[in-house]
């Protein structure tokens, strides 16, 4: 009997480990928005895994969490945000893929985010951001 109850304790604690990390994937985009539109890189980088791919402008960089963190200041420093909204999202097994507008420095720009879902929660694997085409008038 105590051999069994352990073991259901043991899955139990299993199972609610799942949940949490399904619930964190869940929960990154809100304050991911908020961050970027507030220019918030610290606490948007808590989001950033290990190594990143980050572009701007179609310049891209392989770096680390931190180089990353001084790319996107001096983008914000730049070009200061005034609002972020995404826009879609879509879902994947292990991965979801987010496209936003950012004003930011008088300017519209897209922003497409990459988040890989891995044991340890849900964390950005690539960031895009491009100057949005401004549409012609006929």
């Amino acid at each position: 009997m105590y051999k069994r109850t352990l073991i259901l304790l043991l899955l139990s604690f299993c199972f609610a480990g799942s949940l949490k990390a399904q619930q964190v994937c869940e929960d990154i985009l809100p304050p991911v928005e908020r961050y970027i539109s507030s220019g918030d890189v610290e606490n948007l980088s808590r989001w950033f895994d290990e190594a990143l791919e980050i572009t701007i402008f179609s310049r891209c960089n392989e770096s680390s969490s931190r180089q990353a963190r001084q790319i996107l200041q001096a983008f914000f420093d730049s070009y200061t945000p005034t609002s972020f909204k995404i826009s879609h999202v879509v879902e994947k097994p292990n991965l979801e893929y987010a496209l936003g507008g950012l004003q930011a420095g008088g300017e519209n720009f897209i922003v497409t985010i990459f988040i890989s879902k891995k044991e340890n929660g849900c964390l950005i694997q690539q960031m895009k951001i491009d100057k949005r085409k401004s549409r012609r008038r006929r």
